[in-house]
């Protein structure tokens, strides 16, 4: 390709998860002779360092209002920006299955030539109240009409989106979650340093979570589980990282079991690798998932992982192999596989080791760049074919001779 393309990662994201990482993984790798990647964001104060993440790194950053009171503006903002942007590709990024809905429809009506997006969060549509199915699966085809692909982050998603949403299975590509591997290996030093900070003694199990305090996540049960753990390991700490709406009523929930003692909240921070290497143990309690980057991170750092059997987590965490799983929203499960894993440190170093393989030969951050990319270059030489196949199409003008008898 001679020139580049204008390639615009968009995201209606108003806080930050897991799928804003994915962004933060992808977006640097993007090569610049083929592509100049941009990033439409709402601006919000806690998307701030989303901002600061890509300037950092040289990649111009867009605001784009999607989140105003008017839906009718929802979809103008984006419409003019796109019209303004002229890009070749748009990417949107789905927090969850109807996220960026009017800039999809902005993309389509401006004319964008290729859109696609990557689905984190298919949530079943049969769980939960059934109220709404109906006008979830109708936005739902509208804004599959309205992409070329959706790209599913694990082969339970890729499953849902076909049959709970009636996706085109040929319109949905699996390019499984992955995470850098080197910048989550183990560190002797930041296990040392995060221990002093949190006063957990070496001799001291510590077991924790990374994860927005939401009701995705399933904290309150694992805060249920803790007293029949402490019963056999009573020096045990916990730690949970992260912050989110549900932090008062966890926080009021640990003081009325009187756990303060064992159960320290970190809040956010931005030394991740070093804090996994504390750990001795992982735990992950979701409700529903896509296929999480926190548990990739885990088993990069070499930790075992006890995580909830929920959509692609289990293509991750192989149940006795690299960790156990358990049923969602089951304090008893959480603390019976917490307390088989403490009791056994081989088992423990043994699922550790696996983990860290599996990450490294399946859950690549080049893997998922490369396959990000190839589905770009194929668009964009599908455009350029078509161009060249309209141009030879065109009527060939007419030629008159003048022949000259003597």
């Amino acid at each position: 390709m001679s020139a580049t393309h204008k390639l615009i990662f968009f995201s209606d994201a108003i806080f930050l998860g897991g799928a804003e990482e994915y962004l933060k993984l992808l977006v640097p790798e993007m090569n610049r002779e083929k592509y100049q990647p941009r990033v439409a964001l709402t601006r919000r104060p806690d998307t701030q360092s989303l901002v600061e993440f890509f300037e950092k790194r040289h990649v111009a950053v867009d605001f784009v209002e999607t989140h105003s009171k008017s839906p009718l503006e929802n979809f103008l903002s984006p419409l003019r920006y796109f019209r303004q942007q002229r890009p070749s590709i748009v990417h949107f990024n789905l927090n969850n299955p109807f996220g960026c809905f009017f800039p999809v429809l902005a993309a389509f009506c401006s004319g964008v030539p290729w859109k696609l997006a990557t689905e984190h969060l298919a949530f079943e549509l049969a769980s939960g109240k059934r109220a709404g199915i109906r006008t979830k699966k109708l936005v739902k085809k509208i804004l599959t009409f309205c992409l070329d692909y959706t790209i599913a982050v694990s082969q339970a998603n890729k499953r849902l989106l076909v049959r709970d949403y009636e996706v085109d299975p040929f319109r949905v590509k699996l390019i499984r979650n992955c995470v850098d591997v080197e910048k989550y290996a183990f560190s002797p030093e930041g296990r040392a340093r995060v221990r002093r900070e949190l006063k957990v003694a070496e001799d001291q199990f510590l077991v924790g979570t990374v994860a927005r305090f939401s009701f995705q996540k399933g904290h309150e049960y694992i805060i249920e589980a803790i007293p029949r753990i402490l019963e056999h390991f009573p020096q045990t700490r916990f730690v949970f990282v992260g912050d989110g709406p549900e932090h008062d009523r966890l926080l009021a929930k640990v003081q009325q079991q009187q756990l303060q003692s064992h159960v320290l909240f970190a809040g956010v921070r931005d030394d991740i690798p070093s804090v996994l290497s504390a750990m001795d143990l992982f735990l992950l309690t979701s409700i529903f998932e896509g296929l999480p980057l926190s548990i990739l991170e885990a088993m990069a750092a070499g930790l075992p992982v006890v995580a909830t059997s929920v959509s692609g987590t289990p293509e991750a965490v192989l149940h006795k192999v690299t960790g156990l799983l358990i049923p969602p929203a089951n304090s008893l499960a959480i603390s019976q596989a917490v307390i088989e894993l403490l009791g056994r440190s081989q088992l423990r170093r043994w699922m550790g080791d696996r983990g860290r393989l599996v990450v490294r030969q399946q859950f690549n951050k080049a893997f998922m760049v490369k396959q990000v990319e190839d589905i770009y270059d194929t668009l964009i030489a599908a455009n350029h074919n078509m161009d060249e196949t309209a141009t030879s199409a065109s009527p060939t003008p007419l030629r008159a001779s003048i022949i000259v008898l003597s």
